[in-house]
C-alpha cells in the first residue's frame, strides 16, 4: 500500500517490522529483498542503513548469498565475504 501512495520511506518502515518469527525464511528472503530493492531505488538516503538491518537478517535464516549481495552492493565488501563464506 504505501509502495503504491509513493510514501517509500513508510514501506521500508512497515518491511523492516517484518522479524524472522512472521514468515518462512524463503518468503522473509523475497520480503526483505524487496525493501532493500525499494530503498535502492527509490529512497537512497535509507540504502546504507536497511542493509545494515536485513544483512544480519538474511545472515541469521541462513540466506548467505542474499547478505551477500546486499552488503555488496552498498560497498561493504568484507561483510560481503563474511557472508559468501
Amino acid at each position: 500500500m504505501w509502495e503504491e501512495s509513493r510514501d517509500y520511506h513508510k514501506a521500508i518502515d512497515r518491511y523492516l517490522e517484518i522479524t524472522e518469527n512472521m514468515f518462512s525464511p524463503e518468503n522473509l528472503e523475497e520480503i526483505w529483498n524487496g525493501c532493500f530493492n525499494v530503498a535502492m531505488s527509490y529512497a537512497k538516503d535509507r540504502v546504507q542503513d536497511v542493509v545494515l538491518v536485513l544483512g544480519p537478517r538474511l545472515l541469521k535464516i541462513n540466506k548467505f548469498d542474499s547478505a551477500a549481495e546486499i552488503f555488496e552492493a552498498v560497498g561493504y565488501f568484507e561483510k560481503a565475504i563474511d557472508a559468501y563464506i
